[in-house]
């Protein structure tokens, strides 16, 4: 009944903002299982703003909304596993909207086993489509000894977008490349150490190229002691002509 409520105000509040232009938000999350994520949205700006919160699972299905307005100044939070149960399928994108002429910034603290172990901010929204682009992103990782990388990709959009992946050794060599097909508010994980030598010392960047804008993330494993640490990403580095 809660979720049912959530919904039909959530369209309510969509209604009054159709036609009207949007700032999106976009970070990765995951409640699959040992693991949580607390969100919190605050607001830059100097008079009050509303948002939505939007949880979407690994296909691109929306789980869970919530519509929220911010004083000047002022924050809220939500931790995931309050209001959304715990699923394999529990991972994936999740947005918050507002409207154009807000300022937001969110503050992500994930969670292992009731411990606090990455904290990532974020106060730039994804950038706006245009047509008859290509956008470039890139991310470091870290394949040496224990240490591995996992990379995610999302695609914060209504429609399908074509993305590929190319995997570079430090000395600028390809290693892996692959294209795939992200449907709307999707995700795809990549774990490396499926895709190159583990046995091998390899670090440097991973370059994606997008036809649209999009978000990624890597979650990094047994770094210098660290059990996991999670990085978001979602501006690019260079955009061209398609």
């Amino acid at each position: 009944m809660r979720r049912g409520v959530l919904f039909c105000f959530l369209g309510i509040l969509l209604i009054s903002y159709a036609g009207a232009a949007k700032k999106i938000y976009a970070a990765y999350y995951d409640i699959s299982g040992p693991q949580d994520v607390e969100v919190t949205v605050m607001n830059l700006g100097t008079e009050s703003a509303s948002y939505v919160l939007n949880i979407y699972d690994a296909r691109g299905e929306r789980i869970f909304s919530v519509v929220e307005r911010l004083p000047a100044g002022g924050a809220s939070f939500c931790r995931l596993s309050d209001e959304i149960e715990k699923d394999v399928e529990h991972w994936g994108l999740l947005t918050v909207e507002t409207a154009d002429g807000n300022f937001l910034s969110l503050g992500l603290e994930y969670y292992t086993d009731g411990t606090l172990i990455s904290v990532d901010n974020i106060f730039e929204p994804v950038p706006r489509i245009q047509l008859r682009r290509v956008y470039w992103y890139c991310i470091y990782y870290v394949n040496v000894g224990v240490a591995n990388t996992g990379l995610v990709l999302m695609n914060p959009w209504w429609g399908n977008t074509t993305v590929r992946i190319y995997v570079r050794k430090q000395n600028g060599e390809l290693l892996y490349t692959k294209e795939i097909e992200l449907s709307s508010h999707d995700a795809y994980f990549l774990n490396l150490e499926e895709c190159i030598d583990h046995a091998g010392t390899f670090w440097g960047v991973i370059d994606v190229k997008a036809e649209n804008p999009i978000a990624l993330a890597c979650e990094y494993y047994d770094r210098m002691g660290s059990e996991l640490e999670i990085d978001n990403v979602v501006d690019y580095y260079a955009v061209q002509l398609d």
